[in-house]
């Protein structure tokens, strides 16, 4: 198999940031119809796909940041 069987499946690294924002922004959307009582939980979520969009930003990559958060 090797390392690039996820091409298609996974983003490049580079491309992380823009698929966590997208993913947040579709996540949002889901959110603003949601009429359950999670919504703290909800907006807990959206906070943290932010965090880690921003982080991802900084970082070489995600498992850079995932790194630093278990040290």
């Amino acid at each position: 198999m090797g390392a690039g069987a996820s091409w298609n499946a996974l983003p490049l690294v580079k491309e992380i940031p823009k698929s966590l924002n997208d993913f947040m922004h579709d996540f949002i959307r889901f959110a603003n119809n949601y009429n359950g009582k999670d919504k703290a939980l909800i907006d807990e979520i959206i906070t943290e796909l932010g965090n880690l969009k921003k982080e991802s930003e900084r970082h070489y990559s995600i498992d850079t940041y995932a790194k630093k958060l278990t040290v």
